[in-house]
C-alpha cells in the first residue's frame, strides 16, 4: 500500500469493499498480534484487472491476492514482518515454506530488516550498529521463491536511498520483490517517493513506487513448439 491459514473468512482475509475508488483485500490485526495488519488495494477503474482469489498466509502479516491482468495471471502479496527479532525469524520461516506464494508473485511491504547493511542502512556517528536480525534468512527465503529486489533490478548500483529515517539510523526496510528470471512483465522504474504520503496519509515510512507492463502475447518459436 499477512502458521499458514487459508480461506476468505472475515477473520482471515476480507474484501473490504470500495474506498475512494479502490477495492481493498485485507488481513487485519488480531488480539494476539494487535500491532499489525496488511492489505492489497486495486483501483476500481482498472477493468483489465480481475481478482480470482485471495488468502492469508500469516494472519495480519502476509496476504496473497491472485488476479488476471490481460492474458497473464499475477499474484500480489503484502507483507509486514514483526519488529521483534524472534517473532520476525519465525515469520521468515513461514514465508520460506509458504506454498501460497506462486511463481511470478509481486511481493511488497515492510520487512523490518535489510539484505545488505552496508548498502541499505546508514547510522549517525556514535549510533549503535543496525542489528538487522533475520536479514540473511529473509534473503534466502525470497530467493527460494525466485524473487529479487525490484529497485536493484532496475538500478543495480543503488545505494544511499532509504524508506525509513529514524533519529540516528536510516534504513531501506520497505521493498518490492518480483521474479528474477523469466519475468512475465517488464519493469520500467522503481523508486522511493518522498512526497506521496502527506497530510492525513503521512507516515514515518516512504513508499516504493514500481511500474511494470505485461508483455504482448507471441507465437511459440520453433524450439518452444
Amino acid at each position: 500500500c499477512c502458521h499458514p491459514h487459508g480461506g476468505n473468512s472475515y477473520q482471515q482475509c476480507t474484501p473490504r469493499g470500495r474506498s475512494q475508488g479502490w477495492d481493498w483485500f485485507q488481513s487485519p490485526a488480531s488480539r494476539g498480534d494487535p500491532g499489525c495488519g496488511v492489505a492489497v488495494a486495486i483501483r476500481k477503474d482498472r477493468s483489465d484487472v480481475v481478482v480470482e482469489s485471495w488468502s492469508t498466509v500469516i494472519p495480519g502479516r502476509l496476504i496473497v491476492v491472485k488476479a488476471r491482468i490481460g492474458h497473464e495471471t499475477i499474484a500480489f502479496s503484502s507483507v509486514y514482518l514483526n519488529a521483534q527479532p524472534n517473532k520476525r525469524k519465525d515469520e521468515i520461516k513461514l514465508l520460506h515454506a509458504a506454498s501460497e506464494i506462486p511463481p511470478h508473485t509481486i511481493l511488497a511491504g515492510d520487512f523490518n530488516c535489510v539484505e545488505n547493511v552496508n548498502r541499505d542502512t546508514r547510522s549517525s556517528a556514535g549510533a549503535a550498529p543496525y542489528a538487522n536480525s533475520g536479514g540473511r534468512a529473509l534473503a534466502r527465503a525470497l530467493a527460494s521463491h525466485g524473487l529479487t529486489d525490484v529497485q536493484l533490478l532496475v538500478n543495480p548500483s543503488l545505494k544511499g536511498q532509504y524508506t525509513r529515517c529514524g533519529h540516528q539510523t536510516y534504513t531501506r526496510i520497505d521493498r518490492v520483490y518480483a521474479a528474477e528470471y523469466y519475468s512475465k512483465w517488464r519493469w520500467y522504474k522503481a523508486y522511493i517517493d518522498l512526497k506521496l504520503f502527506t497530510g492525513m496519509a503521512a507516515s514515518d515510512h516512504h513508499p516504493v513506487v514500481a511500474t511494470f507492463a505485461t508483455a504482448s502475447p507471441r507465437r511459440a518459436t520453433e524450439i518452444e513448439a
